[in-house]
């Protein structure tokens, strides 16, 4: 997974610490987060948020549903106003194990991590017309090859 940023080198210097490949632990379950813009804070929540829809789709159907996950995740950024879900912008949410995408988002707004004990990943971005005008400046292109 490759993060760019085209029109801003300075940008990715400023957050090239929190936009680095790293890994933590959320009860039990193994988190690689490959490229964020997220504060660590939020990063956590957001990942915690996400196994707990991903266990109670779980325990209901046996399994974890890609497309009900990331309309779940998507929801609750969109209401969540810690996340900016109070702006105007929506969050596009994407869940599986093979995709490739090349994506505009607003800048401080992407998180792309796999859940690693459930051979799922996630990639969240804000995109869209913001009422606070947020200027739109970063962009992502990326591979995935789960492992």
């Amino acid at each position: 997974v490759r993060c760019v940023q085209e029109t801003a080198w300075e940008f990715i210097e400023q957050i090239g610490q929190q936009m680095a490949e790293h890994e933590f632990d959320i009860s039990g379950v193994r988190i690689r987060v490959r490229c964020s813009e997220l504060t660590r804070e939020l990063e956590q929540k957001l990942v915690a948020n996400v196994l707990v829809l991903a266990e109670e789709q779980k325990k209901n159907a046996k399994v974890v549903d890609d497309k009900k996950l990331a309309t779940e995740i998507r929801e609750y950024l969109n209401k969540t106003a810690e996340f900016g879900g109070d702006e105007g912008t929506a969050w596009h949410v994407i869940v599986g194990q093979h995709f490739v995408c090349s994506l505009k988002h607003e800048s401080k707004s992407l998180i792309f991590f796999d859940v690693v004990g459930y051979h799922k990943s996630v990639l969240a971005f804000k995109s869209g017309q913001s009422q606070k005008n947020i200027p739109i400046i970063s962009y992502l292109n990326l591979s995935l090859i789960h492992i």
